[in-house]
This record gives C-alpha cells, structure tokens and sequence, in this order.
C-alpha cells in the first residue's frame, strides 16, 4: 500500500506535541508501513529534541498574550496542566499557517482561549483570574470586546474597526505584581500575593494602516470615555474639554 504523506504528515505533527504515553494511539491509528516509519522516527534521538524545541515555544507565546490568565492556569495545573492542553481537541485542531515551522503564535493563542473557555474556565476559579480572562480575550478581539457607538452627527466617536476590553481592576499592575512575584517565590505562592488594585480599566485598540495602536485608561478616565463604546453611558456636557477626551483625539483614536 502506497504511503500516505499527508496523513503521515498530521500524525508526526501529532506525536511532536502529544505527551509519551498517547504516541502509541497514534501509531495504531496508521497503516502498518506509516506506523513503522513514525515508529522509527520517534525512537530517534532528534525527534525528542525537536519536540522539546517546538514545546518550549509555545508557554512564553501563551504567557505574552495572557500575561495574568496563563500565569494563573500554570500555577494550578503546571506540567501536567500543559500536557493536558497539548493533547487536547483544541490544540490539535488548531490548523498551521503556510511557511510556519514551529508553532504559529496566534494560533495557539486561539487554541489556548478555546481550551480555557471549554474546560479550565468551567471550574471553580477567583473571580479575578475570570475577569482577568475577559480582558486578556477582548484584548486579541476573541468575543468579550466592546465597539464605538455612533451618537450620531456632531459627537466624536471611536475610529473605525477600534475595539475595547473593560477590566475591573488594574490590568497592568496585576502584570507587574506577578512578574516581579514570580520572580522571586514559585508561581502558585506568586498568585496568593495577587492584591488586584479595585480601579477600573480599558484598552482602546485600533489600526492605522497596518499598523496596531493601543491606549490604556483607568479611574475616572474609563467614565470619561465609556459614552464612546457604551450606549447607556451619556456624553459628558464638556467631552470636548476633558483632558481624556482630548488626548485621545490627539493619538486619532476619538475622531
């Protein structure tokens, strides 16, 4: 029976993010002749390096975009918690993008949200780590932003295809506790030590051309502001005048 390089392929791809004991399910999922080359190709040495360097990418991708969520996750789960996501449905489904060897950053990104929403997210978790997750989603526009009101003629409005994710507490000094923490105690003591300052906070993200901005706004500032994504917040009678307002009309995010 002629080799089947596409299915070999996939499950190569499989084994390289699969923990050990799940490589013989993937092996008899194969013809005889595709089980014998994988079989060789996983008893090599270079196969055990090359996995070690693909899986060692993937937790700093995760902890850049949800820099609160993941430090949360892998502080309950650890290890295994990761192994557990590798061989999930979500990963696995996460497709490829052309000319990407290691894996695509974005999307384990979506893998990982999807993972979180579907299982880890469903267990008994603080409240902060949860808000903490809906920020982190609305901030890569996975389904908790908030978009520009049209107030109609004659009020500024947020630019066009600009979003926003709300959090309840300081995001950025949540960020900056937890990496000077983790720093110095292991993480699951790191998120015992999380006091999340109670201030509200928002991330306006949008494009100029190509190119992504983005602006952060606490306390008074986020009331100041909320007219533009919210419909049920009123338009303050001095919008115009507030320091807020204007800067961000400066950085073209309010025009």
């Amino acid at each position: 029976m002629p080799v089947d390089y596409p299915r070999l392929m996939e499950a190569t791809w499989d084994a390289l993010y699969a923990p050990a004991q799940r490589h013989r399910a993937i092996l008899a999922a194969l013809p005889p002749d595709e089980s014998e080359l994988l079989s060789e190709c996983v008893r090599a040495g270079g196969f055990h390096r090359d996995a070690c360097r693909r899986r060692g990418r993937i937790a700093p991708d995760l902890l850049d975009a949800f820099p609160v969520t993941f430090v949360a996750f892998y502080a309950t789960e650890g290890t295994p918690g990761m192994a557990a996501f590798l061989a999930s449905e979500q990963w696995r489904r996460r497709g490829s993008l052309p000319g990407s060897f290691f894996p695509a950053p974005e999307l384990s990104v979506l893998a990982f949200a999807a993972y979180l929403r579907d299982t880890w997210m469903r267990g008994d978790r603080e409240e902060w780590v949860r808000e903490a997750f809906r920020f982190e989603l609305a901030l890569h526009r996975l389904g908790t932003e908030r978009v520009g009101v049209d107030r109609g003629p004659g009020t500024m409005r947020l630019a066009a295809g600009a979003w926003v994710g709300e959090c309840m507490f300081d995001h950025d000094n949540a960020v900056d506790q937890l990496r000077r923490r983790c720093a110095e105690v292991p993480w699951n003591e790191a998120v015992t030590l999380l006091t999340p300052h109670p201030t509200q906070a928002a991330a306006i993200t949008w494009y100029v051309g190509d190119e992504g901005r983005r602006i952060y706004v606490r306390g008074e500032d986020v009331a100041a502001l909320r007219w533009s994504w919210d419909a049920a917040a009123e338009v303050p009678a001095d919008a115009d005048q507030l320091r807020v307002v204007i800067h961000a009309a400066r950085a073209g995010v309010l025009r």
